[in-house]
């Protein structure tokens, strides 16, 4: 997800075409996001989480993140990620 996108997502504006609900990690709130956005590439992950791309690599490496492989590269799902955020961060592990 770009800047402009989380932006639009912590401004709660709606959006056309099919949403799905999720938690806004900045206010607590449901907001609905453009199922488009639910697959994150490694560097929208990085955004997301507001940590660098070797901290996500040594996340996924460690197998301490949700993750699955497309082609030769990594995906995070949005739910995935949100539900590992609301779980402390740890415990669910990766997956390929």
């Amino acid at each position: 997800m770009t800047a402009a996108q989380l932006k639009l997502v912590r401004e709660h504006r709606p959006q056309n075409g099919p949403t799905v609900a999720t938690m806004c990690p900045e206010c607590q709130q449901n907001v609905d996001i453009p199922v488009q956005h639910q697959i994150l590439r490694p560097e929208q992950a990085c955004e997301l989480l507001q940590i660098s791309r070797t901290t996500l690599w040594e996340l996924t490496r460690a197998k301490r993140i949700p993750y699955f492989r497309a082609g030769k590269g990594l995906r995070f799902r949005l739910t995935d990620i949100t539900a590992w955020i609301e779980a402390g961060g740890a415990g669910l592990g990766g997956f390929e």
